[in-house]
């Protein structure tokens, strides 16, 4: 089967969400990066690197959210109708949580505990 023919609109369009989704999700891992290596340095406070830690996870939890939403909207653009069927087992934390809790598998590891 032939594929369609790509409407130039469309392609400015996908070029420039995924512009702005790497920039969502680099950004937060340069801050990661830039505060581990503000902790491996010694840099931080003793009394702060716990907090810094649980930080820099929290944005590495906003980065995954962010790419299992582009592949949620990959999947909906090629099969809307298989996508509403996957609703329930949506990308969001608390999805994901509800899912851990009810047994099904989830690709985010648990929270430490504090």
């Amino acid at each position: 089967m032939a594929d369609k023919p790509v409407d130039p609109k469309n392609q400015i369009f996908d070029l420039t969400l995924m512009s702005n989704f790497v920039h969502q999700v680099v950004n937060p891992l340069n801050g990661v990066c830039g505060t581990l290596d503000n902790i491996i340095r010694g840099d931080v406070p003793p009394g702060s690197v716990n907090q810094r830690i649980r930080a820099c996870r929290s944005q590495i939890e906003y980065c995954i959210e962010l790419i299992r939403n582009l592949a949620f909207l990959a999947e909906y653009q090629r099969d809307p109708r298989w996508s509403r069927m996957r609703v329930s087992s949506s990308s969001s934390w608390a999805s994901s949580r509800a899912c851990a809790a009810s047994g099904c598998p989830s690709m985010l590891p648990s929270r430490p505990e504090r």
